[in-house]
Order: C-alpha cells, then structure tokens, then sequence
C-alpha cells in the first residue's frame, strides 16, 4: 500500500497515474475499504506517504463523507468482522482477529463487545438461531403455497 503510495506520487503533477493522490479523502476511502479497516493501518504514516498531515486528511475525510476517519474505520472492520462471522460453518473468532490485524485476540473481543454490546461467540449463536428461524419460516411458507416446489 505504501509502496503504491509512493509510486504514484513519483509521476509528475497531472499524470493521470498519480490516480486518487488529488483526493486524499478518496483514496483513504479506497485503502480502508480494501484492507477491511484493518487494525494496523496507521493512518499518520499513509498521510505522510500523501505529503499532507494526518488532520488534513481527517478534516478532508470528514468534509466529503460526512463521517470522521475513526467512525469510518470502525464501520467497516464491524461489517468484515460480521460477514465472517455469519458465514457458515463459522469462522473462527481469532481467524477473524488475524485478518483484521489484531495481534492480540483480547483486543478484537474487546473492540467487538463495546460495538455489538455482546462477544463475538454470543453473536455468532444469534446469527445462527436467527438463520435456522428463517429457513424454518420459508419452508413453512413453501408448504402453504400453491406455488409448485422448488428443486
């Protein structure tokens, strides 16, 4: 990421491969969407990387998107971390925690537990009590139709 960063900004003023270094609140967009927000972005080192301040880029990124850096970073590494999560079979709590960035799986809980109010393996058994509710609810729907069944 860095690399590409740096990359970009070796082409002169004007060049179209200097891509998103004109919007830095787009291009940080772009990195946290693609990193799943990922725990080790350091989000000073990649506004250095862009030549401007880390508070340039938290007031761009706040201007064009409505939504500060932090809440942005949170969002998205909640949604990565529940669309792991809902998947079936179920991933693993500290696999989910690794591929956020979290060196320690005590810091996923803790982020996970003050955003859902509950710990990932809570969530991970309502998801799942939620899906069985809702296959059971289409099957009883299937059965009391006129539609013929599916295959």
């Amino acid at each position: 990421m860095i690399t590409g960063i740096r990359e970009r900004r070796s082409y002169p003023p004007g060049d179209a491969r200097r891509g998103m270094l004109n919007d830095p609140a787009a291009l940080i967009y772009d990195i946290i969407d693609s990193e799943h927000a990922n725990a080790q972005l350091v989000i000073g080192v990649i506004a250095r990387e862009m030549g401007i301040t880390e508070k340039t880029l938290r007031r761009k990124f706040q201007a064009r998107y409505g939504v500060s850096l932090q809440e942005q970073l949170t969002a998205v590494r909640l949604d990565y971390a529940l669309a792991l999560l809902s998947c079936y079979p179920v991933t693993k709590v500290r696999d989910v925690a690794r591929d956020l960035g979290y060196a320690d799986i005590r810091n996923f809980y803790r982020f996970f537990q003050d955003h859902m109010h509950m710990s990932p393996l809570e969530w991970c058994r309502q998801s799942q009590a939620r899906a069985e509710k809702d296959i059971e609810e289409a099957a009883r729907e299937n059965e009391d139709s006129d539609d013929p069944p599916l295959l």
